[in-house]
């Protein structure tokens, strides 16, 4: 597989999202990496923790006086280490790639500053559009069965 294969699947999943991926650019770059280098299951985690971590924004972004206070900080919580995981599995599968890409995805996706939170905000909901995407297809699959 080469990165016409990656570009074949962002634009299915793009398509699928109803020209939902605002990087796809940077979505392309990290799943031709992941092809290349035979990372799916390393892959499958990330994305699987870019949806977790997007359920659980909307929850914080959603909060009302009904929500009890100690649950409110538990799902902050979780939040705040979901970001360390989807940081952690961006790192791995970019440790793959050359160091100028590296460069660029952590300034653009890892720093912590109101820019760099927005733009990993941004890319964990392109990957869940990819997890929902994936669920999809594997359901698709199952009902040929």
């Amino acid at each position: 597989m080469n990165s016409n294969d990656a570009s074949e699947f962002v634009s299915k999943v793009s398509e699928f999202s109803k020209n939902s991926i605002s990087n796809k650019e940077d979505l392309t770059r990290i799943s031709a990496i992941v092809i290349n280098n035979g990372l799916e299951q390393e892959f499958e985690k990330l994305v699987f923790n870019a949806k977790f971590l997007q359920g659980l924004l909307r929850i914080i972004r959603n909060k009302d006086n009904s929500i009890d206070a100690e649950y409110f900080e538990k799902v902050t919580g979780e939040y705040h280490m979901g970001l360390e995981k989807i940081k952690s599995g961006l790192k791995n599968i970019l440790s793959y790639s050359d160091e100028f890409y590296r460069n660029i995805f952590e300034e653009k996706y890892m720093e912590m500053t109101h820019k760099g939170m927005a733009n990993l905000t941004g890319l964990c909901d392109d990957l869940s559009w990819v997890k929902m995407f994936l669920n999809n297809e594997k359901q698709k699959a199952n009902a040929r069965k």
